[in-house]
């Protein structure tokens, strides 16, 4: 009865007349049972033609943390819709693996979305072994000195920290910064 029921469940996710709040309590519904079953409804939501059922497959499919839903959730990081962008970043960055830092560290670098580095920034926060670092390199390594929205995503990410070193960062990079666009974000920040 189980797969039966995840199966009506699944077919209720991706039907073209949803709404999106019932559409996400239904993602959360599936999320919480941890079937294998509502991964794959995810991973078939993800291919999806509506864009909410893709965003929110893409997110459901992070949530379950599986280091092998990696190069399933990877490909949309190039896609481009912004908001499926930064589903994907959200999604792998739950993941917490080497692989996942390391494609966020060169996704954080090479993309030109402000919104996908402002996630990876803010993700990379929350992880202190692999994070910090990164962050703190962004801000006063010579090589990112004019990468700006890169700067101001790595400001907003140490801005979620309250601790005395990233407090002492954001106020340096205020007080020393000639753009004005990762000066005024140093300066909400702080």
């Amino acid at each position: 009865w189980r797969n039966k029921y995840l199966s009506y469940v699944g077919q209720m996710f991706v039907s073209p007349s949803q709404y999106l709040t019932n559409r996400e309590r239904i993602a959360a519904a599936l999320i919480t049972t941890r079937d294998l079953n509502a991964r794959k409804v995810f991973g078939r939501g993800a291919q999806h033609s509506n864009r909410d059922v893709q965003r929110l497959s893409l997110l459901a499919l992070g949530v379950f943390q599986q280091e092998e839903l990696m190069d399933n959730i990877s490909g949309y990081l190039d896609v481009q819709d912004e908001e499926i962008r930064v589903a994907a970043a959200f999604a792998i960055s739950n993941i917490h693996s080497e692989e996942a830092y390391t494609l966020l560290s060169e996704e954080l670098l090479e993309t030109n979305s402000e919104s996908v580095q402002q996630v990876i920034a803010e993700a990379f926060a929350d992880n202190p072994e692999v994070g910090y670092e990164i962050l703190w390199e962004i801000l006063n390594n010579e090589e990112y000195k004019d990468r700006v929205r890169l700067r101001r995503a790595a400001i907003l990410g140490i801005k979620r920290l309250r601790t005395e070193w990233s407090l002492v960062e954001i106020y340096r990079t205020y007080v020393e910064s000639e753009q004005w666009y990762v000066k005024s974000t140093a300066q909400i920040a702080f």
